[in-house]
């Protein structure tokens, strides 16, 4: 992943890096892709790239291609070619103005009428070489911030959920499902942008007593490379992989039509008659991350088929902090469109109860604090599943616990198969630093630690007892408890990880008190175990401050020395998958009670 390649970033900058990556030598295509019943959109598709890009995919067998273009009667003339060479392929022109949000809007309502969105392919963009300030009429801002990256931005929220619907399908001879592929085309001249990051981001693109066209648009896809890195942490590969591409400098192409300056045409002509890529060979780039590319590039940006690093500044603290307030910004610039909606969707809920219920002949009941209102969102993520229940209960209220066992044993008759104990409390105060710096306020560190203890201990504790009687009485007999890889003393001795104290030692707490029940109940055939489930997408950081991102980044950090290969956290569909394989897999028999495992059902925390 691009946010584990920092000590690549400042050789990326250079005259040689540019070099290094213009004559990288093309990577062969794969050959045994099949793109056969998928739809793909790409925007600026009626000429250069996207054009190109298009012709490839439908090489590859895409069934149809959609294609977003600010003149129809452009594309139309595209596609009418495209038509005759694969006419087995359904091909649609549609209306794409970035410089309108209307249309981008329009353009995404389109999209509920195709059967599914497998590719996303956003292409379009400008450099507005003219030597003139210019805005876009519909909102007043410079035109080259608006179309590279506000409707841009708003174009990759608002098609989210369009892909997500799809689901992905398997592209190759294997059967294994790909998730569906949002691919923005950025550029490294990013890696030379001059943007003020100590600024507000997009204030500084329109005061056209500043205005270069070349360093906008530097600047515009330094943005760009910021939002996806940001948009990546907020939706998991497995629901859409989203990343970046750079194809390059590329011959023949509309991208400098705008320059009237002699001199930098000539200059352009010479370096594009030197180093510059053909059509055919940068649009390859565009295939490579849309179908070869896996959860390695999610959030990340690539070059010369390869994932790359951020520009440098992004792995400062001052980079940090402007992706947050350029976050920040954004979300409120594109507000109108309901975008942070579309976002709290991708927050994934109910992951136990949807797999486990899944199977119909399962009987799934959960517990949460406020039933009606569980109830609710339940029956929007998952349907109304008859065998569903949830029922009402605190963790931390006993009496309620008591009355959720005496009412799971009504709806089973008695009996219990499993018990999974998920809830915790999982602190944000502590999150962010050292037991020796939360020290400072005393009162806030004895409280935090008793209220982590309570919930993370005690109260499961209590879970345990008030149902295991209705497990020993099912022939499968198996308990689960949810922990941390980050409660295991060695990995903290070996890593220093010092953050989330009072968090950590509840965990470790109640790992003990697994091995004791574990201990008493064992002959029995009860199986008790702690599993932990690896760093997930949960939401838990969205609302960090930028300070406290920057403890987080140092955090991933020591995850990524502990486990070179780790590449973020997964979504929480693959992560419960792994647990319950996990799960499923262990045995009293095997000596699995009172253990505490990953979710690979082994000591390797990532």
């Amino acid at each position: 992943m691009s946010a584990n390649l920092e000590s690549q970033s400042s050789f990326e900058a250079t005259l040689l890096g540019f070099l290094s990556r213009q004559l990288t030598r093309p990577k062969q295509l794969l050959t045994s892709v099949s793109l056969t019943d998928q739809v793909a959109l790409i925007t600026g598709a009626n000429a250069g790239l996207g054009l190109a890009a298009a012709r490839q995919l439908l090489q590859l067998g895409l069934s149809h291609l959609v294609m977003g273009v600010r003149s129809v009667t452009k594309g139309e003339a595209a596609a009418a070619k495209l038509r005759e060479q694969f006419p087995l392929s359904t091909i649609t022109v549609w209306t794409l103005n970035l410089e309108d949000y209307e249309s981008v809007c329009a353009l995404a309502d389109h999209c509920l009428s195709l059967p599914r969105l497998d590719i996303a392919i956003l292409n379009a963009g400008m450099l507005n070489a003219t030597g003139a300030f210019a805005t876009a009429q519909s909102t007043g801002h410079e035109i080259t911030l608006q179309v590279n990256y506000l409707s841009t931005a708003l174009l990759a929220i608002l098609l989210l959920p369009h892909l997500e619907r799809g689901q992905g399908k398997s592209i190759a001879s294997t059967r294994v499902r790909r998730p569906p592929v949002l691919t923005l085309v950025g550029s490294d001249r990013a890696y030379n942008a001059t943007l003020q990051l100590g600024c507000k981001m997009a204030a500084q693109f329109n005061d056209p007593e500043k205005f270069s066209a070349f360093a906008w648009y530097s600047n515009s896809k330094l943005l760009l490379t910021m939002f996806v890195s940001t948009l990546a942490r907020l939706v998991s590969p497995d629901a859409v992989l989203i990343n970046m591409v750079n194809p390059g400098m590329t011959k023949d192409t509309l991208f400098f039509r705008d320059v009237h300056s002699s001199a930098w045409a000539g200059l352009i002509a010479l370096g594009q008659f030197l180093l510059a890529r053909s059509v055919d060979v940068a649009a390859t780039t565009y295939v490579d991350a849309v179908v070869a590319r896996g959860a390695e590039s999610h959030g990340s940006f690539l070059s010369d088929w390869m994932v790359k690093p951020y520009p440098k500044m992004l792995y400062s603290e001052v980079g940090v902090d402007a992706c947050a307030r350029l976050w920040e910004e954004t979300l409120a610039e594109l507000a109108f469109a309901n975008v942070t909606e579309i976002l709290e969707s991708f927050r994934s809920h109910f992951e136990f109860l949807r797999q486990i219920s899944e199977n119909p002949e399962n009987i799934a009941i959960g517990i949460a604090r406020d039933k009606a209102a569980t109830e609710k969102k339940c029956a929007e993520a998952l349907g109304q599943r008859s065998n569903v229940f949830i029922l009402e209960a605190d963790i931390t209220d006993y009496d309620a616990l008591k009355r959720a066992a005496e009412a799971t044993a009504r709806i089973t008759s008695g009996t219990l198969d499993y018990l999974i104990a998920n809830a915790a409390y999982v602190s944000r105060w502590d999150a962010y630093d050292p037991i020796g710096t939360l020290g400072a306020t005393p009162q806030a560190l004895e409280q935090d630690l008793l209220k982590s203890f309570h919930t993370n201990v005690i109260s499961n504790i209590h879970l345990l007892n008030l149902f295991i009687p209705l497990i020993l009485t099912s022939s499968t007999k198996k308990i689960l408890v949810l922990s941390t890889g980050s409660a295991d003393l060695e990995t903290i001795r070996s890593h220093d990880l010092d953050v989330a104290p009072a968090y950590t030692i509840s965990k470790a707490a109640m790992n003990f008190a697994v091995a004791k029940f574990s201990a008493q109940y064992r002959e029995q055939g009860l199986l008790v175990m702690s599993v932990c489930p690896g760093v997930v997408q949960t939401g838990h950081y969205d609302d960090a401050t930028p300070e406290q991102l920057r403890a987080v980044q140092r955090v991933m950090g020591k995850f990524a020395e502990y486990a070179p290969g780790f590449i973020g956290p997964v979504g929480v569909e693959v992560a419960v998958g792994r647990v319950l394989d996990v799960w499923e897999r262990a045995s009293v028999e095997n000596g699995d009670g009172g253990s505490f495992v990953s979710q690979f059902g082994n000591k390797t925390w990532l």
